[in-house]
């Protein structure tokens, strides 16, 4: 339940960040989102997957920051800061190994994001990054079912 919940927050919280970024993202800002997408894209698991989660970490934070909602901000620092890999590395099946499958899907959602990051569309960016967010609650809470 608490999965749940953390997931469901975040799609909300960070979309509204994200449609705030998408208005207000400068061009130094789009280049360092899509060089952190690109640094993901990278990174090979099962031997980058920290990596991949700090950058990841990166990545989310640089666009709620972007979304310069202080309220935002701060309640999403929150979030990120009790939870950093947002419950992946508490999951002994996923802790160490990429989610099986999950690992495309990944990429070309933080492509759609930051391709609407750059076409400066709120309603993109939102939908966007809910779909992200929603994506890997389902993956997580799968994981956390199957025995994880």
């Amino acid at each position: 339940e608490d999965g749940e919940d953390l997931y469901a927050t975040r799609a909300v919280l960070e979309g509204r960040a994200a449609r705030f970024a998408a208005e207000r993202i400068t061009g130094a800002e789009c280049a360092e989102l899509a060089r952190l997408h690109r640094e993901m894209v990278r990174c090979v698991t099962p031997r980058d997957l920290g990596r991949y989660r700090e950058l990841n970490r990166q990545f989310h934070t640089l666009i709620f920051r972007v979304s310069r909602r202080s309220h935002l901000v701060r309640t999403l620092m929150q979030r990120w800061a009790a939870c950093p890999t947002m419950l992946w590395s508490t999951i002994p099946r996923v802790a160490a190994a990429a989610v099986p499958g999950r690992d495309q899907p990944d990429e070309v959602e933080h492509a759609e994001i930051v391709a609407a990051m750059q076409a400066h569309d709120p309603d993109r960016a939102e939908r966007a990054l809910r779909v992200h967010v929603e994506a890997a609650a389902t993956a997580l809470l799968a994981a956390m079912e199957n025995g994880a």
